[in-house]
């Protein structure tokens, strides 16, 4: 049934990644706990697929296995069946691993910082990280957007910014020509211009390649800007996966449709409270023979309880779906249209906070001619009131001051002007 939920416009090709029946049991304080059940889904050259889920989904579960990793301590006990270019993972030896891991598959994670090395120059890491040409590092390192690839290449990791960091782990991962990249949430930490750069860079090399690409993500926006399909992971479970576009716009799982809810954009009604999903009211782990959503689903019925619900093609797409009753989704919107709005709120016109003409600088490590630290302004003349019940965006991209500003309007920072 996977195949068939592949649905691309291009010919079927071998495909990359095969993953079946996945299931994962962790062992904490001696309490066994599944925290994947029954994964299956496969990837296909170039092909990028968006992982989705709250906290404790299992979506990191997933990157960890395909790459076994997974914490010995916790005494993984792993069935199912992961091919990875035709070569079978489960039940492989250690070696078998790690050549995989240094030729097949690959991963970036959320925090660059921790994933580097800071005593080690960049150049020196992708050096260890990947048996090729010297002079390949720099152009590496230029096809992901670093302007100054020779400066960086002989830099520590602390003397780049966060987002040069993240360039310089997708360029030491794609250095390697994996079959398969994991990105877990690579960009949560990067402010919104340098994120969509990163997204752009991931689609580029992904199509350039032919490197199939698992995202890792709890943002639908964001999958919805880089990913072909969207798997849609509950307490381990695929609940419902699709044509990204598809999902987004015709969710059929009640959690879907609750995540996709949950977003707030410019065109959200502000008078109405976003809608939250519950909390969960009786645990969702080793819940084998009942859907493990029915405990929060505002659709859940009797049989909710009593059955597992397969997943199954999908009516609202051509996707699947895993509930029993998702021609009922589609009525959760007229719902949570009539919710009842904010209480009104007074804005009242005494100033809680008034800057007037602050200024700001700080000293660079470049020195002028005289051996004096050159001054960078941070900020210049900047004036801003807020009145008491009032609430202010503060937008701007890293390094625009925003942080200072806030330092300063809380005494912790003393402003020049």
């Amino acid at each position: 049934m996977v195949k068939l939920l592949h649905q691309m416009s291009e010919p079927v090709t071998e495909s990359v990644l095969a993953v079946k029946d996945l299931s994962v049991i962790l062992s904490r304080e001696g309490r066994p706990s599944r925290v994947l059940d029954g994964i299956s889904f496969d990837m296909f050259p170039g092909e990028i697929i968006a992982l989705v889920g709250e906290s404790g989904s299992g979506k990191t579960s997933i990157g960890l296995t395909l790459q076994g990793l997974l914490p010995r301590e916790y005494l993984p006990q792993v069935t199912g069946s992961i091919q990875l270019a035709g070569m079978e993972l489960i039940g492989a030896g250690r070696r078998t691993w790690q050549s995989a891991r240094r030729h097949l598959v690959r991963a970036i994670s959320q925090d660059p910082m921790g994933a580097l090395n800071p005593t080690m120059t960049i150049r020196r890491q992708m050096r260890e990280s990947n048996a090729g040409p010297a002079g390949s590092i720099e152009d590496w390192l230029s096809r992901t957007g670093l302007l100054d690839p020779e400066r960086i290449a002989d830099a520590l990791p602390h003397r780049l910014s966060g987002g040069q960091r993240q360039r310089v782990l997708i360029a030491m991962a794609m250095m390697a020509r994996p079959k398969l990249l994991i990105a877990d949430e690579p960009t949560t930490a990067l402010d919104v211009t340098t994120q969509a750069q990163i997204l752009d860079l991931l689609r580029d090399l992904a199509r350039e390649q032919q490197t199939a690409i698992l995202f890792v993500t709890h943002d639908l926006t964001v999958a919805a800007s880089l990913a072909d399909r969207v798997l849609v992971l509950y307490a381990g479970r695929i609940v419902e996966m699709g044509r990204i576009q598809d999902v987004a716009r015709n969710a059929a799982h009640p959690y879907s449709a609750g995540l996709l809810a949950a977003r707030f954009d410019l065109d959200s009604n502000r008078r109405r409270p976003l809608p939250t999903l519950p909390s969960e009211r009786t645990p969702f782990i080793n819940v084998e023979n009942r859907c493990a959503y029915a405990t929060r689903c505002p659709i859940a019925q009797p049989d909710c309880t009593a059955i597992r619900p397969p997943l199954e093609a999908a009516s609202a797409h051509g996707g699947a779906v895993a509930c029993l009753h998702h021609e009922q989704t589609p009525l959760l919107s007229a719902q949570r249209a009539g919710a009842e709005p904010w209480p009104a709120q007074a804005i009242q016109e005494t100033a809680a906070l008034r800057l007037s003409n602050v200024g700001k600088t700080y000293p660079t490590g470049a020195r002028s001619i005289w051996g004096r630290r050159q001054a960078e302004p941070v900020l210049r003349s900047v004036n801003l009131s807020i009145k008491l019940g009032e609430c202010v965006a503060l937008v701007g991209e890293s390094g625009a001051g925003k942080s200072t500003l806030l330092r300063i309007a809380a005494g912790l920072v003393a402003p020049e002007s």
